[in-house]
């Protein structure tokens, strides 16, 4: 474990599941060969905000080992953006962040995704914009990774457009259409493609 890189994961929304579930178990391999330690948040969401959320996360994340890469995974991309002038980052991985931004609440653009995460997260959304959040990432220059499934495009549009519009708003950010991806990262080919992005992320930083 010495030689590896440690990256903390920010999991998309469940009122339950946690990180130790064994559906991130092929996510955590697939890590592992490309020599990254994946660690992350270890409680499920229950009623917490998404504000709240990365709070706990930057709580756990101070019990880990980690290296400065974050990822944040759909709505669990929202609270890490929450948290990015909180924590030492050296790499930023936004993985299919939630379409739930709050330019899409206040049009009602995804009432569905709106809907299964209650109405009470919706009215906090109302007022947090990851858009915004995203100037606070350029001021602090973090290096940022976005990537979305190829899947998503005809299961999730208007993710797939807050992606490409995050991507041109962060500074010298890398956008990745994940080749026959849905959007779960524990899933194949997701869970390869992000250890792949991951440990590249990790040998540049070794060579800087």
């Amino acid at each position: 474990m010495a030689d590896m890189v440690a990256a903390f994961l920010v999991p998309g929304y469940s009122p339950d599941k946690t990180f130790t579930d064994p559906d991130l178990d092929e996510l955590k391999h697939a890590m592992a060969a490309q020599g990254a330690l994946l660690s992350g948040v270890t409680s499920g969401w229950g009623e917490q905000s998404v504000q709240d959320f990365g709070q706990r996360a930057l709580e756990q994340l101070q019990h880990c080992e980690y290296n400065g890469i974050l990822i944040g995974h759909s709505l669990g991309a929202l609270a890490a953006l929450s948290i990015v002038d909180q924590i030492p980052l050296r790499h930023l991985v936004l993985c299919s962040p939630s379409a739930l931004f709050s330019e899409d609440i206040n049009t009602n653009l995804d009432p569905a995704l709106a809907q299964r995460i209650g109405q009470k997260r919706v009215q906090e959304l109302k007022f947090f914009s990851a858009l915004d959040a995203s100037s606070l990432v350029n001021d602090l220059r973090i290096p940022t990774t976005i990537l979305f499934g190829e899947k998503e495009c005809e299961l999730h549009p208007y993710l797939v457009a807050r992606c490409g519009q995050l991507a041109s708003v962060i500074a010298n950010a890398e956008l990745i259409e994940v080749a026959g991806a849905a959007h779960f990262i524990g899933e194949q080919p997701y869970a390869n493609e992000l250890a792949r992005v991951v440990g590249r992320i990790a040998t540049e930083l070794t060579v800087d």
